[in-house]
């Protein structure tokens, strides 16, 4: 299952998909260091990624971040492996760092199952029961509906 989330072929890179959707205002939080790691300014986490959680939340989630190296973004996918797995997506339509048409765009790409939640990029911390249900209806497709029919 694919929450929010980029869903590369082989050979594209982060930038090459991005390019594809709208500009976001969530972006404006993304900050590089020097040494090729980038963080979220904690002064824009919750706009960016956390709109739908309480404030206090948010500042912790963006006082604990992780940093993530910049060739994360840069390397190029190897194969899909959704053109061989059964796959769903969840879409944040209140997204403001990965735009909701991408998500939508990666989603109908893959041929997969969609959900669709009116959430922040962080849908698993704002709405984790709609997140679980969604995981939860993916799980007889990904493993094989293995019960006699009726």
């Amino acid at each position: 299952m694919f929450v929010a989330a980029y869903a590369p072929d082989e050979g594209e890179t982060i930038p090459m998909l991005s390019d594809r959707g709208a500009a976001m205002p969530g972006r404006a939080a993304i900050l590089f260091g020097d040494d090729g790691w980038s963080t979220l300014d904690s002064t824009l986490f919750g706009s960016a990624v956390a709109g739908d959680l309480p404030e206090r939340t948010a500042e912790k989630l963006a006082a604990s971040q992780r940093p993530t190296h910049g060739r994360c973004f840069t390397t190029h996918a190897g194969h899909g492996a959704w053109h061989e797995l059964p796959s769903s997506y969840l879409v944040s339509a209140e997204d403001h760092i990965l735009d909701p048409d991408l998500q939508r765009w990666f989603a109908g790409r893959m041929g997969a199952t969609v959900t669709e939640l009116h959430s922040s990029h962080l849908a698993p911390l704002s709405h984790p029961d709609d997140v679980a249900d969604a995981i939860a209806a993916m799980m007889p497709q990904a493993v094989g509906d293995t019960s006699a029919p009726a």
